[in-house]
């Protein structure tokens, strides 16, 4: 149950960032730097966030290719006659955009800073809260990379497409919707084809995900019918996408295992029986308001959260000590 509303809050405030239809899924990672404090670096990575978003960037788990990366060169540093003394550092902060699974640099954007403070890592994050989150210079830089990464998607595009379909053949569903999923919305046609294909996807991975959780709670009423049970094959009907096939059919077992214990004779189970009352009002105000959720959004929305709120297992698959080797080779 937790779960499921984990994932109705997340998919609510995702579509704030999907809701313009021209965002493009990137990751924000700032590696490890020797001369930049770590709670300063924190400071710089919420800024190179911020600044993403306000050009269409969205920093989310869809994307395993797209970095926008940054790094610093203390270009002078002062110490000013005070008391007590205090830290002046003038900074060149570097934006970085690339693929890392070519290894290709699309580009870079220095951006001069200077930041005073009682200590390096003070000084630091008063630098840092300089940078401007929107600037000509900047708006130019993402229209390059807009264009940069137009022209692999317009060049690759219909492998990406052949590479989900094997995807789906293996039945990795999920990988296969994020697959077409991270085509951005600004690559036209190959875009529309690409989509379009998750929603089939999609559509499948929901269906099988369903069919697997009614079987499964299915089979369980089947071999035991008492209150135990009820409460344990609610818990797994919960899991069933509102938009699946199989959803009307667990609704039909609830119902089925409500008349049954309905009808038994009252026992040391009255406690049980209240528990699987409790659970069936959690079960059906949760489907209401997943439902409610499917009427408000898009189908496209539905399929970007449903894959993004899956998508954990991709990002323990990262290597991330050779993403930071990669990107340190932009540097």
């Amino acid at each position: 149950m937790k779960k499921i509303v984990f994932l109705v809050l997340f998919c609510i405030t995702s579509f704030v960032a999907l809701a313009n239809g021209e965002s493009m899924s990137v990751r924000v990672f700032i590696p490890e730097n020797d001369g930049i404090p770590t709670e300063s670096r924190k400071q710089l990575e919420a800024k190179v966030k911020q600044i993403a978003s306000n050009y269409g960037l969205v920093d989310d788990i869809l994307n395993d290719r797209f970095y926008l990366s940054a790094n610093v060169l203390t270009t002078s540093r002062d110490v000013v006659p005070s008391t007590p003394p205090r830290v002046s550092l003038k900074m060149d902060v570097i934006l970085y955009f690339g693929d890392v699974l070519e290894g290709k640099l699309f580009g870079s954007l220095p951006i001069s800073v200077t930041g005073v403070g009682q200590n390096e890592n003070k000084a630091c994050i008063q630098a840092f809260k300089q940078i401007p989150t929107k600037s000509k210079d900047m708006a130019s830089f993402f229209e390059e990379m807009e264009e940069e990464v137009k022209g692999y998607y317009t060049q690759n595009g219909n492998r990406i497409i052949r590479d989900a379909e094997i995807l789906v053949k293996q039945g990795d569903y999920e990988d296969a919707v994020s697959l077409l999923l991270s085509v951005p919305d600004f690559c036209g046609d190959i875009a529309v084809e690409a989509h379009d294909a998750a929603l089939k996807v999609y559509d499948q991975m929901i269906n099988a995900e369903g069919e697997a959780l009614f079987r499964k709670a299915d089979d369980l009423w089947r071999v035991k019918k008492d209150e135990r049970t009820a409460i344990d094959v609610i818990d797994i009907l919960s899991g069933i996408n509102p938009a699946s096939t199989a959803a009307p059919k667990g609704q039909t077992l609830v119902k089925t295992m409500e008349k049954y214990l309905s009808t038994r004779k009252a026992t040391e189970a009255d406690r049980l029986q209240k528990d699987r009352e409790f659970k069936i009002k959690q079960y059906e105000d949760d489907l209401e308001l997943r439902r409610q959720q499917l009427k408000d959004q898009t189908s496209i929305e539905r399929a970007k959260a449903d894959a993004m709120g899956k998508a954990a297992e991709r990002v323990k698959r990262i290597d991330i000590k050779k993403v930071t080797n990669i990107i340190r080779g932009w540097f």
